[in-house]
C-alpha cells in the first residue's frame, strides 16, 4: 500500500477519514469501513473490531474487553470465578491463534 490516499481510494472513503481514524479521532467507525480497510490490507476485520472495543473501553487486554462487552451489551454480570474463566478462555484462543499465524 503506497499511502493513505491510495488506501482511502481503495476503501471508498476520503483521505482525511483515514488520517482521523489512524490518529484515533474517530470514536465509532462504521463496521463496513473497518471491514473494507482490513480486506484491502489483507487483515482480519475482527482484529480491527477488537481494537476499536479496546480503545472505547480503555482496557489493555482482549480478555477485559470480552468481559466488559458481555456486561455492557448482553447485560451479563459475571462473578469473579466466571470472569477468570472467560479471561482464561480468551487467552487460550489468542495463544492458539498466534501459533497458526
Amino acid at each position: 500500500m503506497a499511502d493513505r490516499s491510495e488506501l482511502a481510494a481503495r476503501c471508498g472513503v476520503h483521505r482525511s477519514y483515514i488520517t482521523k481514524l489512524s490518529a484515533g479521532h474517530v470514536q465509532y467507525p462504521r463496521d463496513r469501513i473497518l471491514v473494507r480497510i482490513a480486506t484491502v490490507l489483507g487483515q482480519d476485520p475482527d482484529d480491527y473490531r477488537v481494537a476499536v472495543l479496546m480503545d472505547r473501553t480503555r482496557h489493555d487486554s482482549w480478555e477485559k474487553v470480552m468481559v466488559s462487552e458481555l456486561a455492557l451489551h448482553e447485560g451479563v454480570r459475571l462473578s469473579s470465578a466466571e470472569t477468570a474463566s472467560v479471561q482464561q478462555c480468551v487467552r487460550a484462543i489468542l495463544n492458539q491463534r498466534k501459533k497458526f499465524s
